[in-house]
Order: C-alpha cells, then sequence, then structure tokens
C-alpha cells in the first residue's frame, strides 16, 4: 500500500530578499504563494524569521541572493535549524529568471516571491558555511586591500599638489603621515592574516602549496587563500574559474555579429585581482607560461586577453594543487609546450 502523503512531508519554498535592514519572506506552500512578513536585520529579527519558518512544521528549502555581507547572519541561523536548508542563488540567475518569468515589478515583495519561486523551480543546491576563522581572514584581506587603494589614491594626491611646485607644506605632511599610517595598517592586517593561516593546518597547508607557484609570494598567496577558503566545498576546477568570472563569454550571431570572447566578469573580482600581478610574473619568469603567453600573442591576443587566459589557467592549478597536496608544475599545466628559452629578463 503507498504510503500516504501528508503535508508535513512536503517542503515550503522561502525567497529571503536581503536588505541592509530588512530581511522580506515569501513562501510557496503546496505549489501556492504566500507573503511571510518582514524581519529587521539583525540578530533578533533573524530569530523572529526563524521562529516564523519553524511554524510551518516542515522542511524548509531557503534561498536567498548574496547581498555584500547582510545575508550571512540569517543564512547561518538557517543553516543550523535540523530540517532547514539554505541556497546562496546567483544574482544574475535571479535576475534572467525574473526576466523570463515576466516580472516586471521590483519590489522587496516581488523580489522575494521570485526567489522562492526560483528556488521551488531550479535545482535546490544546498549552502554549507565556512568555519568561522576563514570568514575573519577573507574580511581582514579585503579591508586591508580596501586601504591599498586608499594609500595609491593619497599618493596620487601628493603628486597631483607636488606638480604645481607650491604644495603647502602642513598639506603635505598630513597627507604623508596618512600615507605611513595607512601601510603600517595594512602591514599589520596581513601579517594577522598570515597568523590566522597558520593556525589552521589545512589553511597553512595551502598557503604553502600557493606559495610554490611562480608569481605568487606570501601577499599574493594570502590574497587568494583568504578569497578561496570561503568557496563552496565540491565545487570542480571549472565552477571555480566561473566564482572568478574568468571564464570566457562569446558573442556570435548568425553571420554578421563575431565579437572577441571576453571574459565573463560575472564573478569574485577581489579574485581576479589577486591572479592578475602572478599571471604577469609568471608569463615573464616561468619557461612554461612564458611559451603559452608568447604562443597566444602569436595568434593575435592581446597582452590583457593572454594574462586573463594564465590567470585561468593558474586557477586550475591551485584547484589540483589543492586537491590533490602538490606543489605547482608547468610542464604538467601546459603538456604540450615547449618551455621558454629566457627564464629571467
Amino acid at each position: 500500500m503507498a504510503k500516504k502523503v501528508i503535508a508535513s512531508d512536503i517542503p515550503a519554498y522561502a525567497g529571503i530578499d536581503v536588505g541592509k535592514k530588512e530581511l522580506v519572506l515569501a513562501l510557496r506552500l503546496d505549489g501556492r504563494e504566500e507573503d511571510g512578513g518582514s524581519f529587521v536585520n539583525d540578530p533578533k529579527g533573524v530569530r523572529a524569521l526563524v521562529r516564523k519558518l519553524k511554524g510551518l512544521k516542515r522542511p524548509v528549502f531557503a534561498c536567498m541572493e548574496p547581498t555584500a555581507n547582510y545575508h550571512e547572519l540569517a543564512a547561518r541561523e538557517l543553516y543550523a535549524v535540523p530540517g532547514f536548508s539554505v541556497m546562496i542563488a546567483n544574482p544574475r540567475n535571479v535576475k534572467d529568471f525574473a526576466r523570463g518569468t515576466n516580472h516586471r515589478s521590483k519590489t522587496d515583495k516581488v523580489d522575494a516571491r521570485v526567489i522562492a519561486q526560483y528556488a521551488d523551480i531550479n535545482k535546490f543546491k544546498a549552502w554549507m558555511p565556512a568555519p568561522d576563522n576563514y570568514y575573519h581572514l577573507r574580511d581582514i584581506v579585503r579591508y586591508a586591500d580596501r586601504l591599498t587603494g586608499m594609500v595609491v589614491a593619497e599618493k596620487n594626491r601628493l603628486h597631483a599638489l607636488s606638480a604645481r611646485g607650491d604644495c603647502y607644506a602642513e598639506l603635505e605632511r598630513e597627507i604623508k603621515k596618512h600615507i605611513k599610517y595607512l601601510e603600517s595598517s595594512v602591514t599589520r592586517l596581513l601579517k594577522e592574516a598570515l597568523e590566522i593561516i597558520k593556525a589552521d593546518a589545512a589553511l597553512y597547508a595551502h598557503y604553502q602549496l600557493a606559495c610554490s607557484v611562480s608569481g605568487i609570494g606570501m601577499i599574493s598567496a594570502v590574497h587568494i587563500i583568504a578569497e578561496t577558503c570561503t568557496l563552496p566545498e565540491g565545487l570542480s576546477a571549472h565552477q571555480w574559474v566561473a566564482c572568478a568570472g574568468l571564464d570566457p563569454r562569446h558573442k556570435e550571431s548568425g553571420t554578421s555579429i563575431k565579437k572577441p570572447g571576453r571574459i565573463s566578469r560575472a564573478g569574485n573580482a577581489n579574485l581576479r585581482r589577486a591572479l592578475f600581478f602572478p599571471a604577469m610574473v609568471a608569463a615573464r619568469f616561468d619557461p612554461h607560461v612564458r611559451a603559452f603567453y608568447e604562443k597566444l600573442l602569436q595568434k593575435g591576443k592581446k597582452k590583457l586577453q593572454a594574462y586573463a587566459a594564465i590567470m585561468r589557467k593558474l586557477l586550475h592549478a591551485i584547484w589540483g594543487m589543492f586537491k590533490n597536496s602538490t606543489t605547482f608544475d608547468g610542464a604538467i599545466l601546459f603538456p604540450n609546450l615547449i618551455p621558454h628559452p629566457l627564464t629571467r629578463q
């Protein structure tokens, strides 16, 4: 005799539109849509959201888009509830889904309903949070990167003022003092990040492997580890590349439109920045990478296109190194290329 299906066996799909101050909930229950209300995006409001979903007395598949760091509290609290699953959806996929389902209005309630419908119709990919120290590492390194950008801006400002030849002395002293303070802050933050890495056996093993890549030094390795350690487990090398926005995007239509291929940029810009200078250095000093670089230039690729291809290759290599606990070997990454004879310039 077939088992009778009861309501508590049927999951509820919860779409959560995340804002800086508010979480808007929409539900799909037994094929029908319901507004779930709104909740303040703070610990008390998130607990109220959890109680609301627990009151459904059925499995819950909650879906939300990443919104800076504002989604993480709700995602973690929902993940911790037995019987609840969480998906962090790609915002571009949700946007395309909304367009494809003819949702023309854009309000918080509509967005929440679209997210719930997206979770119901598409394959649900459960999210799992990384350890707390991984997020701490990522936040520290990203902040250090922002301060580095401020250093560059202040140096440019000082250069522009000095070009006039009559820079006010007190202003010059203040800018130099600010630059020194920012540089010391960056040094302290990167030192703290390295201590977090060294205190975690898995992170430190990955750090040592990353440093074996030609062109990756301490700072680049710290940035790469900080951006890859919070990626979901079980992703393939191609998915890592997509997460970094380094996947190629082609645009062809009929015989009249055929534009050059470009990277999608629909991904983690911080990880792309962390790979850019290592790609430049590897293209100059690693014989295998240099051979690949020269081959791309001979095919008519521009230098930036060649560097983007090297970044993609390096990310593939790093994924394989982390997975198999092996150091970098350019001969494996570029098996069909003769190493370039100029290893130093």
